[in-house]
Order: structure tokens, then sequence, then C-alpha cells
């Protein structure tokens, strides 16, 4: 009897374990049905959510073209080099990255280490900018050592044609100032983030809105160890927006056959524009430097020698920013004023025997020996001095000083480039604020006109004034501000004077350039009609500056106008008016090829 209790006894609890273990089975395929199928979706999602990073993905900028629509500025691949800190483990090898992308390995670690432990951890940091093709996938064959390392395509400039247009182009820096205060400020709808580059000068800074482009998000999958997968194929990527293309209105042709007049023992400017638009064709700047330094970390000592160099200043656009006496060129004014206000009419004449006494002050000519007796055609055609010290003796300084203004000069032209300065016409406020008033207890007096009106002195102009004054005689009185980009909305800028006025002062241009005794001979052209006037500017560093600024029209009637400072270039003008006839020949030609 016993016996059989216990067989009974053992049968009940093998039947207990039986039916526990399939309550068990039971309960583990609810739970995998659960999680497999009902709960699918929802336990997908919080795995990608563990496994996934947001990583953006950075818009090419805007390519660049010129008025033909060749490309002067495109965009190439380079790679940043980051690491999302959470993902970096013990098993990083230091040592090797330091080696392959050239870092100091205890830096490398300070840096890694720093963002390990700060509240950003999930975001990437930029380790290294313009990692090139060969060396990412140098990095790449070692991925399984450098856990939470990832790249983005980081799109550099490029400039595929030999022109360099260095101060019109401008370069890109990457944003140095607290990134919140930089958003605040900025006047483009796009929200910077820390690392990015923007346009610092030039063309990349004015029209930095539409060159910029808006980044992507895409989104990369990790495994347990932090190692980047790659990109995950998600419908929440978000693909980043190109910028906006620009077309200039520079014809890279023209400028590079300009370039090729300036060199290393040359300094000064060269801008060419169509009056009757306000286009400008080309632009130079010289000394320059060299915007392809700027693809990647620009060399410490490059960047302290540009900023340096006080003699060439190759940072700065002489366009636009260099302020120069604008000696003779400024005449072509004052004689307008003085034809158009009836102080004098074309015939007056002035016996030029080189030297003209004003009180106890004896002014020269250039021409030491004198011109002899002197009409205002004669005088602007061989650019005499004493025709304009005996005109401004009548004139007061705000009158003189109102119309040279009214030609553009003490002012801005509004064109689209940063940094432009006004440069100084000087008028009564000023030389009081300057010199005291005039009187017995000294001060400035009249004489300081006879310097003046000669383009001397506290006078100074850029070149794009200049050429702005150029461009008013081309046109009559009927041009516009001077622009970079093409098809942009054209501001008029007139000024109105008698036709013969007009008449006068362009017949006496042309004779500057076609008359034998003219001061600008070395810019005529057989083919078509040139117009001009030479400038020697006093330089009290060296020798004079050497101006020549005219316009042309060419055989299919297309108007050019043209400016060219040669600094030292001495007395004469003789190189810029031999560049300025060979420029206007080359596009002329160019018009002609095109047109064929």
């Amino acid at each position: 009897m016993f016996l059989i209790k216990t067989n009974k006894s053992k049968a009940h609890r093998q039947r207990v374990v039986f039916l526990t273990a399939i309550l068990i089975i039971v309960l583990l395929f609810i739970k995998f049905f659960e999680i497999t199928v009902l709960r699918q979706e929802e336990f997908k999602e919080a795995s990608l959510a563990n496994s996934l990073r947001d990583i953006y993905s950075n818009a090419p900028r805007g390519m660049i073209y010129d008025r033909n629509s060749i490309p002067i500025v495109d965009n190439r691949p380079t790679y940043d080099l980051k690491f999302t800190p959470v993902d970096i483990t013990e098993d990083f090898n230091y040592k090797l990255l330091s080696e392959l992308v050239n870092i100091n390995k205890d830096s490398l670690k300070n840096k890694i280490d720093r963002n390990r432990n700060n509240f950003k951890k999930f975001t990437p940091v930029l380790l290294k900018r313009h990692v090139q093709f060969k060396d990412m996938s140098k990095i790449q064959e070692y991925k399984l050592d450098f856990p939470g390392l990832l790249f983005s395509e980081f799109p550099a400039r490029a400039y595929p044609h030999n022109a360099k247009a260095t101060h019109v182009l401008g370069y890109l820096r990457a944003i140095s100032d607290d990134i919140n205060i930089f958003n605040k400020n900025n006047n483009c709808n796009i929200k910077y983030k820390r690392g990015d580059v923007h346009g610092y000068t030039g063309i990349e800074k004015i029209y930095e809105c539409d060159l910029k482009g808006e980044d992507g998000i895409d989104y990369y999958l990790y495994d347990v160890r932090g190692l980047n997968l790659g990109v995950y194929d998600s419908q929440q990527n978000i693909p980043a927006i190109n910028g906006k293309d620009l077309f200039l209105t520079i014809d890279i042709k023209l400028q590079e056959y300009a370039e090729s007049f300036m060199n290393d023992s040359t300094k000064g400017s060269i801008i060419l524009m169509d009056p009757s638009s306000g286009d400008i064709l080309t632009m130079i700047s010289y000394p320059e430097y060299d915007l392809k330094s700027f693809t990647g970390p620009i060399p410490v000592n490059l960047w302290d020698e540009w900023n340096s160099d006080t003699i060439g200043v190759p940072l700065m656009n002489r366009a636009i920013q260099g302020t120069y006496p604008p000696g003779s060129v400024l005449k072509l004014v004052t004689a307008a004023y003085v034809l158009d206000n009836n102080i004098v009419n074309k015939n007056y004449k002035v016996d030029c025997q080189g030297t003209y006494d004003f009180y106890d002050q004896t002014y020269s000519c250039w021409k030491t020996d004198g011109h002899g007796p002197m009409n205002l055609t004669e005088s602007i055609r061989q650019s005499c001095n004493i025709y304009y010290f005996d005109l401004i003796k009548d004139i007061r300084i705000d009158d003189w000083a109102n119309i040279i203004e009214i030609f553009g000069f003490g002012k801005k032209t509004n064109i689209d480039l940063p940094s432009e300065v006004s440069a100084r016409i000087p008028n009564r406020e000023y030389m009081n604020n300057r010199y005291g008033r005039s009187g017995q207890n000294g001060g400035w007096a009249q004489g300081y006109l006879m310097n003046f009106v000669i383009g001397q002195g506290d006078v100074t102009a850029t070149p794009l004034q200049v050429i702005q004054m150029t461009n008013l005689f081309a046109t009559n009185g009927n041009t516009f501000e001077p622009h970079l980009k093409l098809g942009k909305d054209k501001s008029p800028v007139n000024v109105k004077l008698k036709e013969r006025t007009w008449n006068v002062i362009n017949n006496a241009m042309w004779e500057v350039v076609n008359h034998s005794a003219g001061t600008g001979w070395r810019a005529k052209n057989e083919n078509f009609n040139v117009w001009g006037k030479t400038g020697t500017s006093q330089n009290p560093h060296g020798e004079d500056h050497s101006w020549f600024t005219g316009y042309a029209r060419l055989e299919n009637n297309n108007l050019v106008s043209a400016v060219i400072i040669i600094e030292q270039g001495g007395k004469g003008s003789e190189k810029s008016t031999m560049i300025a006839g060979k420029l206007f020949d080359y596009y002329n030609n160019l018009n002609n090829d095109e047109n064929n």
C-alpha cells in the first residue's frame, strides 16, 4: 500500500511540471506574438531611436557664372571628419587616428573627452574640415578602431577659370562668433549652425542669402558598438537644397586679359563698364591674394603676411577702397561747370607760361615752360594746369564741391560689394573743421582751391567714382549705378547739363586721344572712336600715380568705359593709357567674334 501511494504522488508532480512547462511555453509564444506581430512597429521605432543619429548634410553653395554663363566659381567635394561623443568607447584608437589626420594625440583625446562629458554628447562634433577623399578612404579602412567617427560631405569652393577676379568674388570664413548672436544678426532667413561657413567679403558676402542654400538632415544607422553603418533609408531624411546660382556682369575673358597687365611690380586697379547699363565688365585690384588658399585652413604665416603687408595691402580692393588724388581727370567736371553756368565759353583763353601767381603763392603747370595761349578744349587736350588755376580763383569752394559731388565724388556709388568707401571732396565745413577759418589768425584760404581744381591736396577719389564720372560724360548724363549681378534692377544716375556742355567736353575728350597733341594718344584705335582723359596724381611716398579714364564706341556701336590707375606709374600716364587702348581693342574683337 505504501508503494502504490508513492507512485501516485510522483505521477502527480510530473503532471504539474508538465502543465507548468506548457503554460510557460504558451505565455512565451503569446509574448513573442505580441512583440513580433502586434507591437512590431512600436518596437521597431524604439529600436531605431536607439540606433539612429541625425546628421546635417551641408548644402552646396550656388555656383557663380560670368555674363556668358561661363562658370567661375564651382564646388568640389571635401569631407568633414566628426565624432559623436556618446559613441566613443574604450576601444577608440587615439594613436592611430592622430597619425592619420595629423592631429596631436593628446589634443585629440582632450577634445573628445571634453565633449563626452557635456550635455551635447549626442551631437556630432567637428574634428577636422576639408578632408580629401583619399584620406577619408584610408581612415574608413580602420573604422572598427574608431567607434563614433563619421564623415559628412562638405562642398568647398573651386575656381575653374584662369581669371582670378579675387576681390570681386571674395572668400568664405567659418563662423567664429557665438552662433546665437550670429543668427540674431544675420539678415538671411537661414538658421546657421556651429561650424558653418559664410561669405565674408566680395560677392560671396553680398549675395550670401541666395548662395547659401538650406542644409538637410540624414539619419545614420549605428550598431551597439557605436560604429557607423551608413545612411539609413528613411522617409524622415530631409534633402539639402542647393544655393541659388548667381550670374555676374563680368566678362571673364576680358577679366583674364586685363589681369595679364598686372604683375608683381605693379600696383593699381582696372575697371571696365558698360555706361548704358551700369554693368561692370572687369574689376581688378592688384596686388591680390589667392582665393584657393581659403579652400582649407589658411596657413597662419600666409594670413599674417597678407595682413602685415602695409605696402601692397593685398586684402584691400583698390577699385572701391583705394583713395587717390584724382589728378587732372577732375578738370573735366570743373570745365563742365564753368561752361554750363556761362562763367566762360569754350573760346575763353588763358596764356600758360608755366607758372601762375595767386597772392603770395606761385603754382606750376606740369609743363614747366608753358603751353602758351589755351582755350578750354586745348586745356583738356593737353591737361594744362594754369587754365584751371585761372578758372577757380573766382569760384566759391561750396559751388565747386557741389558740382564735383553731383558727378558722384565724395559719396558711395552703391555698388553691390561690401566696404566701399566714399573718399573725400573738401567743402567749406570740412576746411573750417580741419584748418580753421580763414583770416588774420591763419586757417585756410582760397589758394587751397588751386590744388583742389587739379585733383590734388585734400581731394581723393576711388577708381569706381572716376569711371562713374566717365559714364556720365559717355551718356550725356544718363547712366546707372555700377553693379555686378547680371539682371539686377538698375538705379539711374542722372546729371542735367546743357547739350552744348556735353558736346564741348566730349569733343575735348576725343581730342585727348585722337589729336596729335593729345596726352592720351596711346589709346587711339583706327577701327572705332575713343574718348579719354589722362591724369597724374602726386604721391608723397614715391613716383606719381598714373591715371587714364575714357570710353569707346565699338564697331558694333556698344559703349565701353575704362579707368586705369597705376600706382607710381610716373608722369604722362603712358602705361595706363596704353593698357586702356589694348583693352578697348581686345573687347571690340571679342564682341566681333561673338557676333560672327
